[in-house]
């Protein structure tokens, strides 16, 4: 009586297969879980499971598990009976001649396989090769773009930062020239209305996502005025202070 093969023979014929031949992921996986079923099974011929049992052992749904234990059998892997009873289970046997087939290349087609491959390597290394200066020169523009030489310090500097990151992520990053010109605008918009009124002009562009921002538009802003006397007294709600006092 011959000798089965051994758990090892069975896995490498499988690594041997899969080295000529397209093995879905689906298939290896069901492979190895019947193998696993059958070595609990005391290495019987043929050994009995249900498909539900199988597919929610891998976490595979029944459809995609039924598609890969056809490819399988294709292969000569495996081979199954479905009962044609209801309720019974279906039949499986890991076949042992599937470790005695030889899976190589004729001398030719090997030739053309290595060939194939090699090309594809060699296409991927140029193409990664003539694009590398490109993304270089991108990311330090895009570094450049994110951390530019502002010419302003304290709390309008730190303004000035978020104002250029907000434009980033708007997708309105600023060229070399338009920084210059943005920078220009701020120094004239400081000197005519004073830092207060930039920092405020540009958290007002940042809250309602506008493009630009307008000191000119919050210099302008009068506060509310409050009459008062010499003595202090509150005239702006003399009407209020009138009927508390006097119920008028």
């Amino acid at each position: 009586m011959a000798q089965r093969p051994t758990y090892y023979d069975y896995i490498r014929s499988l690594a041997n297969r899969m080295t000529v031949e397209y093995v879905s992921s689906n298939a290896q996986l069901l492979y190895h879980t019947l193998l696993m079923l059958n070595n609990t099974a005391h290495w019987e011929t043929w050994f009995p499971c249900t498909d539900y049992y199988i597919s929610n052992l891998m976490h595979m749904g029944v459809k995609a598990f039924k598609t890969a234990r056809n490819h399988l059998k294709q292969l000569g892997a495996i081979d199954f009976e479905i009962s044609k009873k209801r309720g019974e289970c279906t039949r499986y046997r890991v076949c042992d001649e599937f470790c005695n087939v030889v899976c190589t290349y004729p001398t030719q087609q090997q030739t053309a396989h290595q060939r194939e491959h090699q090309t594809a390597l060699q296409t991927a290394h140029q193409r990664e090769h003539q694009t590398a200066p490109y993304i270089k020169k991108k990311k330090k523009e895009e570094k450049e773009d994110i951390n530019p030489l502002i010419p302003f310090t304290g709390k309008l500097g730190e303004k000035v930062g978020e104002w250029l990151s907000y434009k980033k992520e708007k997708g309105q990053s600023y060229k070399p020239t338009g920084l210059k010109s943005l920078i220009t605008k701020i120094e004239k918009a400081v000197d005519a209305y004073g830092e207060p009124a930039v920092i405020a002009a540009i958290d007002k562009a940042m809250s309602n996502s506008w493009q630009g921002f307008f000191p000119e538009s919050v210099s302008t802003q009068k506060p509310q005025t409050v009459y008062t006397d010499n003595s202090g007294f509150d005239y702006d709600n003399l009407d209020e202070i009138m009927k508390e006092r006097y119920g008028q």
